[in-house]
């Protein structure tokens, strides 16, 4: 759930300007808040291909592989401490976790606006922890 904090930027910018190692120390202590949750975002990932099609090798279209890589949507998923861009309604993001992998991103808007997938994928995941066949 988003806050709204007036005058965030402002501080920053001004806790930069008189203490640089107080904002270099806030920095860090934002980080290490935000990477236990990163962890936990990594754990969703499917260690197997969420869609069929992305077993294959083949190319697209455009000239873009369609290969699942649980290791490049693990890697993919980080955090930033920077304030973002300001968005069409002019709210930034002091703080943000996001996944910069293609495949993982695509899989999160996936399981976001179709629950069936996100029952599906989690019933995969229980069955392979569980050593239980299943057929896709």
């Amino acid at each position: 759930m988003p806050t709204e904090v007036k005058g965030a930027l402002a501080l920053r910018k001004a806790l930069k300007d008189f203490a640089p190692d107080l904002a270099k120390e806030t920095q860090k202590e934002l980080g290490n808040l935000l990477k236990p949750i990163t962890n936990k975002a990594r754990g969703f990932i499917p260690s197997r291909a969420p869609l069929s099609g992305w077993n294959r090798t083949s190319e697209t279209a455009w000239g873009t592989a369609r290969i699942w890589s649980t290791g490049k949507a693990k890697r993919g998923i980080g955090y930033k401490t920077t304030p973002s861009k300001p968005n069409k309604q002019g709210f930034r993001a002091l703080a943000r976790i996001a996944n910069m992998s293609v495949a993982g991103e695509f899989m999160r808007l996936l399981v976001a606006r179709i629950p069936m997938v996100a029952s599906k994928l989690l019933w995969l995941e229980l069955c392979e922890k569980a050593n239980l066949t299943t057929a896709r």
